[in-house]
């Protein structure tokens, strides 16, 4: 299906500008095992995904740019990035709102509301009551 429009010049051209960057075992297995498995394994799955991209590229440069996409992009960003994101966003709950729990509301009873009931009532009940209670009933 997608291999009808490429003849070899595309993909000498293509290895030569796009698998420079890249190693050289890791285009050994594409050229050998993916383009081979990509009109039945890769663009099966990545037609339906990808479809609006595929109308807008080549026949080249969907076999060879997002067929390692979704190998070493796609699968890495889920793993990576996304897994990364769950654990280090998402746990932001756990460091954010446990520690607001912790650090900010604790705190506040423990330093706003103990110390109102520490400092202002205690004194009240010792320095005015007490006093009151000393200068006029005495």
């Amino acid at each position: 299906m997608l291999f009808d429009d490429v003849d070899a010049n595309v993909f000498g051209g293509v290895e030569a500008n796009v698998i420079d960057d890249v190693s050289a075992n890791l285009f050994d297995e594409v050229e050998a095992n993916v383009f081979d498995d990509v009109e039945s394994n890769v663009f099966d799955g990545v037609e339906a995904n990808l479809k609006l991209i595929y109308l807008m590229m080549l026949n080249d440069v969907e076999a060879n740019v997002f067929d390692e996409v979704e190998a070493n992009e796609f699968g890495g960003v889920e793993a990576n990035v996304f897994d990364d994101v769950k654990d280090k966003v998402f746990d932001v709950e756990v460091n954010v709102f446990d520690d607001a729990g912790a650090n900010v509301f604790d705190d506040v009873d423990a330093n706003v509301f103990g110390a109102v009931e520490a400092n202002v009532f205690d004194e009240v009940n010792a320095n005015v009551f007490g006093g009151v209670e000393a200068n006029v009933f005495d």
